[in-house]
């Protein structure tokens, strides 16, 4: 009788069906295990003391993962893959260079055609709206502010262009149009004649920053 009682005293009690629902494994029975468990990454339910099924479930499946994406397939899947993207990216690159090496050098050939061919000059005071807006240099909004002073009265000189409108009253915008032909009552602006070279480095400044 008392070896009975006595085997079944020593006898591990078994885990509740809530424990077994909740909990994955033994209960963590000591700090440093409790520790290391939370540093594994698991979650751990404060009233078993245990790890959850839910974090074990996770970790394993980020486990499984990470296992499947470090197969010696997989990584020379990457690297193939890698070595591709490298490819075409350096195909398009060279590409895009080709194409504009190919833009450049038109833009350089027709520069140095506009360079080349002679200045037409454009008067101010009598030139057509149009001829004012295809004279280079000269912004949409410089035309109409040039047309809206000279109906009020004709320029002067290049004092009086200056001082009305706005768009030319910076030296080097008025330089710039002065540059590229334009004139006010035959003249052009003092040291910026368009066979002048501060005239032809106005005109290839611009040039280059519209390109």
């Amino acid at each position: 009788m008392i070896a009975a009682v006595a085997a079944v005293a020593c006898k591990p009690s078994q885990p509740s069906a809530d424990y077994l629902a909740v909990c994955e494994g033994e209960p963590l029975l000591t700090l440093e295990r409790r520790n290391q468990a939370m540093e594994d990454g698991y979650e751990i339910d404060r009233r078993y003391d245990c790890i959850t099924k839910h974090s074990a479930k996770v970790l394993a499946e980020q486990k499984a993962q990470w296992e499947s994406a470090n197969t010696p397939e997989a990584k020379a899947a990457r690297h193939a893959e890698f070595e591709r993207s490298v490819s075409e990216s350096k195909i398009r690159l060279e590409a895009e260079a080709k194409v504009e090496a190919e833009a450049r050098a038109e833009r350089e050939r027709q520069w140095a055609a506009a360079e080349a061919a002679p200045i037409e000059n454009i008067e101010i005071n009598s030139a057509t709206e149009l001829q004012l807006a295809d004279l280079q240099g000269l912004s949409d909004d410089v035309v109409h502010q040039i047309v809206e002073e000279r109906t009020k009265a004709r320029f002067k000189g290049w004092d009086d262009v200056v001082r009305r409108v706005g768009g030319l009253s910076a030296a080097e915008t008025a330089v710039r149009a002065s540059a590229f032909g334009l004139t006010v009552n035959g003249r052009s602006l003092d040291g910026a004649e368009p066979d002048s070279a501060i005239a032809r480095y106005a005109r290839d400044k611009w040039r280059r920053r519209n390109g």
